[in-house]
């Protein structure tokens, strides 16, 4: 897991922040620093203790949308709106069960599912390939419109490396470096809109190893792309 966190000026000088509580900013903070790569946090209580605030100040950031309460765990509303973990230090959270019951809006924030509203929600989240053998043979779901070249490259090269319990991802990039950087750009807006997002598809759901060289070229595409959340 990574061990640094990152704050957006833009974010914490917002009105809806600046209207919290001291208190409740601070804990914030120390939240923020102490959750893993997908923004959750696994000991609120004893981050609370450790400062000596009350749980009415996580209470209060709670009621106020910064953050989402799960029976044992919580996450950071805005995570990925801050956080862009490097694709090497990446690991996902071992929260699966609550993670399944998040979506991300356009805006790259966490909304939680709920029965009524689930298929508004669904259709913020972004898209995702399903685990392999599901939908295709090249894990692909036709549903989602995924049948480009380079996408079904992609799923074949996947059916090697995709990651296991005590298995890095071992897939190859060499076709997205052989890539067009049309075809990337498109690959981004469909499984992004961050790097950080997308670089989680690439290793989490396709079990691709990301070289330096690849890394570097997505980030160069996306600071020069228009979509808002691309970063």
């Amino acid at each position: 897991m990574a061990q640094r966190r990152m704050l957006s000026k833009v974010f914490t000088e917002a009105d809806s922040f600046l209207d919290l509580s001291l208190e409740a900013q601070a804990v914030y903070l120390h939240l923020n620093v102490n959750a893993d790569d997908d923004g959750f946090v696994a000991n609120p209580k004893s981050i609370l203790r450790l400062m000596g605030a009350k749980k009415e100040y996580l209470n209060e950031l709670i009621e106020a949308g910064f953050v989402i309460s799960f029976d044992k765990v919580i996450v950071l509303v805005d995570w990925h709106v801050q956080n862009n973990v490097p694709a090497k230090k990446y690991h996902k959270t071992q929260y699966q069960a609550e993670f399944k019951q998040l979506v991300i809006d356009e805006n790259c924030r966490y909304h939680q599912k709920n029965e009524a509203g689930r298929q508004q929600d669904d259709k913020m989240a972004p898209k995702r390939i399903p685990e392999l053998g599901l939908g295709s043979e090249l894990g692909l779901d036709s549903e989602l419109g995924l049948g480009s070249e380079l996408e079904q490259g992609l799923g074949k090269d996947s059916l090697k490396g995709k990651p296991t319990k005590n298995k890095e991802p071992g897939g190859s990039d060499d076709r997205l470096l052989k890539a067009s950087d049309k075809e990337l750009k498109d690959l981004i807006k469909r499984y992004g809109p961050t790097t950080n997002l997308f670089f989680g598809w690439l290793v989490r759901d396709m079990g691709i190893k990301i070289s330096d060289e690849l890394a570097n070229r997505v980030r160069t595409l996306c600071k020069n792309m228009d979509p808002q959340g691309v970063n």
